[in-house]
């Protein structure tokens, strides 16, 4: 070994290119044998001499050091230090190095009962061992002279001086804010640690990675936190999906979108489990950009379904009035309300044990509903009625179920000498989280209700509701059903309800030549107010001897799986519903039409086009730019999940990247490329309009966002109409596979930056 000495040092390797396509060197040299003002940490127990830095502390504990590098990308680091006793994993010591938002690389000398030397790579989430050496630290006075390597490949080399230790190769982090010297002790050994000289120099990595998440958590049970690596902003779309088992499960909302925590939020209570959380496009301060990042999640708190009713025991006798829980969360000052049939309630309060538990300080009615909230969230609606003969008198029978609904139907008597608690699976719930009230012109009134006494239910038709109906405002209406106390006792405010031809309703998509599935239409109501459906109609045009179709059953239509008075699509509701003709598969213009004979909405498609539309369906890319647009639609391509056909009753697959944009003259023509020999058509034409001064820069992209080629970057145009050729050739030298691409277009001019994101499809047999 060599004399007792801490070297650190960092080397930048070019190979091949020039040192100005790095970032600026940075270089550390400093003996150790004097204070410096880079240090930042623990510098109250830096003991500064000729032999240099040794550790001072007052006690038992730990210590860091930490002072800025930005040197990082290939480089090599020298490290030289004396522990003056035998180490453990009481007493260890670590250089931590390519430190960024609490991420590091760490050489760690002990702190393992084999006395390993180890490099560590430190995460938000874990540590993970990436190489060691056993016993390498296993001395009663060890000396150590290190040298370690990272080249421009993430390739790291650990020398013992110049003899090879290990090698490995880890890409996680690459960039780097700060290193730092990590130490822990007991009480004899807080003056153990020895080093002298440090040398550090290199290149900073140049930022060319877009945002990453390094995690999220649920903050109440309407919001979920994401952190970001660094600043950033979303890039258009504040949409974010909540995605179970890759389906769509639920839409949020990115509120403060400028910050490297974002706040996605929901307008219900989020649902409880395992979820994936796609987030929107998202842009750091030198305009990288992400798309397509997922987080994954367990969502826990005391929510909708956070508890179940088991078992109801309304008598007396016997025990007494009880009912049992089940319960995945503890859940303390829970509420009870118990709602009797005559409308009349009884309050009490209960804190509910994880798992199995019983209740019986109450008083029960042989018919009522159960209620249990918590800070004004229903955890749980249950209604029974315990109505059997001879059962009712003897009172030995209580209502037990084998599933979880939220219905009537779940209960069933069980005699009381054989029953045990018991937990029981969840069975399938209506997907509706709060309850909304809604009413049509004729004076039929209509509840969507959480899982509850009904999923779905008629009121009884009101005369005054009829004659003074109005789909711009909300009304109160009288009702002789008893509602939770939230809800109020006797009215209850109806939400308004409008006709398609008052309103905007959208073609989402279409699915032509499916595969699996059934030929169907989608369509998007983006609006706040839900609207009935019951008179709209499809055309084709142009119309040959074909008359307008219906595009549901007027008297019998699907909502939600379930036949109701009069259909609805409810606010931010995507809604398929079957196509009412055999779709056409050539050039074909469908009509939206509305009462009155109105044009709702239209769409173009071309499918011969693109023979990526076989078996996939067709998807709107912009709701903010006309359907009769054929560059509008592009061929359904599902990127955070096993690849789909389709995507029916759920935001489209690439709709969360914004891709087209108003007012901004820029379009792709041609934008289906071919390589097909029938079909050849290898290049696309982009058209814009620029002001003066305008520089025009191109990157290309997976559908998942990964950049793969760079065509053209500040290239200067001229003033007015400008043509650009895209060539795939020139991406890769060679034709690339078939699928949807990105094509991100940057122009700077006069007027300021502007960015356009557009589609891309290629064919290659």
């Amino acid at each position: 070994m060599k004399s007792p000495l801490l070297r650190l040092a960092l080397t930048f390797l070019i190979c091949l290119i020039s040192n100005s396509i790095y970032g600026q060197f940075h270089r550390i040299s400093d003996s150790l044998t004097s204070p410096s003002t880079s240090w930042s940490g623990d510098t109250a127990w830096m003991n500064f001499s000729s032999e240099g830095l040794r550790s001072a502390a007052p006690s038992a504990g730990s210590l860091t050091w930490r002072r800025p590098s930005k040197a990082g990308l290939g480089g090599q680091w020298r490290l030289e230090v004396t522990m003056e006793f035998n180490p453990s994993s009481s007493n260890f010591c670590e250089f931590r190095f390519l430190e960024n938002q609490g991420n590091y690389y760490a050489i760690q000398l002990g702190g393992t009962s084999s006395d390993n030397l180890s490099l560590l790579l430190h995460t938000t989430y874990k540590d993970t061992v990436l190489a060691n050496f056993p016993e390498y630290v296993d001395h009663s006075k060890p000396e150590i002279a290190l040298k370690i390597e990272r080249d421009t490949a993430a390739k790291f080399s650990v020398f013992d001086a110049d003899s090879l230790l290990f090698s490995c190769t880890d890409s996680t982090l690459m960039r780097s804010e700060s290193l730092s010297i990590y130490a822990r002790y007991t009480s004899s050994r807080v003056d153990k640690f020895l080093f002298s000289t440090l040398l550090a120099e290199g290149y900073d990595f140049p930022d060319t990675l877009g945002p990453k998440i390094l995690k999220s958590d649920v903050i109440d049970p309407f919001t979920l936190e994401i952190e970001w690596d660094e600043w950033c902003q979303t890039a258009g779309s504040t949409k974010a999906f909540l995605l179970k088992n890759g389906a769509f499960s639920d839409t949020l909302t990115i509120t403060n979108h400028y910050d490297q925590l974002w706040h996605a939020e929901s307008s219900r209570p989020l649902p409880q489990g395992s979820f994936d959380l796609l987030l929107p496009p998202a842009e750091d301060a030198e305009n990288n950009l992400s798309f397509g990042s997922i987080t994954s999640l367990q969502i826990e708190y005391p929510g909708p379904q956070s508890c179940w009713i088991t078992a109801v025991h309304p008598f007396e006798n016997y025990g007494g009035h009880f009912i049992d829980l089940q319960s995945e969360l503890a859940i303390a000052d829970a509420e009870l309300t118990v709602l009797e049939k005559d409308g009349d309630t009884k309050g009490y309060s209960l804190d509910i044990d994880s798992g199995l538990s019983r209740f019986s300080a109450l008083k029960l009615p042989e018919e009522g509903v159960l209620i249990i909230e918590k800070d004004g969230i229903i955890l749980t609606l249950q209604p029974y009625r315990f109505n059997f003969e001879p059962h009712q008198e003897m009172g030995d029978f209580l209502l037990t179920s084998d599933s979880l609904t939220g219905l009537w139907s779940q209960f069933h008597p069980e005699p009381l000498s054989t029953y045990t608690p018991r937990w029981l699976n969840v069975g399938s719930l209506p997907s509706q989280q709060s309850t909304h009230f809604y009413a049509d012109h004729q004076g039929n009134s209509f509840a969507c209700f959480p899982h509850s006494l009904w999923s779905y239910m008629s009121l009884e038709s009101s005369a005054a509701l009829q004659s003074h109906f109005d789909p711009l405002r909300p009304y109160l209406l009288p009702i002789g059903i008893p509602f939770p106390k939230h809800l109020g006792d006797t009215t209850v405010q109806f939400e308004p309800v409008q006709w398609p031809d008052t309103s905007l309703i959208y073609l989402s998509e279409i699915h032509f030549n499916p595969d699996s599935l059934e030929e169907f239409i989608e369509l998007y109501n983006p609006q706040t107010f839900p609207v009935i459906l019951q008179e709209l109609q499809l055309r084709k045009s142009p119309v040959t001897g074909l008359t307008d179709v219906d595009l549901i059953d007027p008297d019998v239509a699907p909502f939600n799986g379930r036949e109701v008075l009069f259909p609805l699509i409810l606010p931010d509701q995507f809604l398929a519903i079957p196509a009412p003709f055999s779709l056409p598969s050539q050039m074909t213009t469908l009509e939206l039409i509305g009462p009155f004979g109105k044009r709702i909405d239209a769409m173009t498609y071309a499918p011969w086009n693109d023979p990526l539309y076989e078996k996939h369906s067709a998807e709107r890319i912009s709701f903010s730019t006309t359907g009769t647009d054929s560059l509008n639609w592009s061929p359904h391509h599902f990127i955070h999940s096993n690849p789909s056909e389709a995507s029916p009753n759920a935001p489209n697959s690439i709709s969360h990247l914004n891709l087209l944009q108003p007012d901004f003259n820029i379009e792709l023509l041609q934008p289906n490329i071919s390589f097909d020999p029938l079909n050849f058509s290898p290049t696309a034409l982009l058209r814009l309009r620029v002001a003066a001064g305008a520089e025009l820069s191109l990157s290309v992209h997976t559908a998942s966002g990964r950049p793969i080629a760079f065509p053209m970057e500040k290239q200067p145009l001229s003033e007015g109409l400008q043509q650009v050729e895209i060539r795939p050739f020139d991406w890769y030298g060679t034709a690339p596979q078939s699928g949807v691409y990105l094509l991100i277009v940057r122009v700077q001019d006069n007027t300021g930056r502007q960015r356009k994101i557009l589609p891309l499809s290629v064919y290659n047999p």
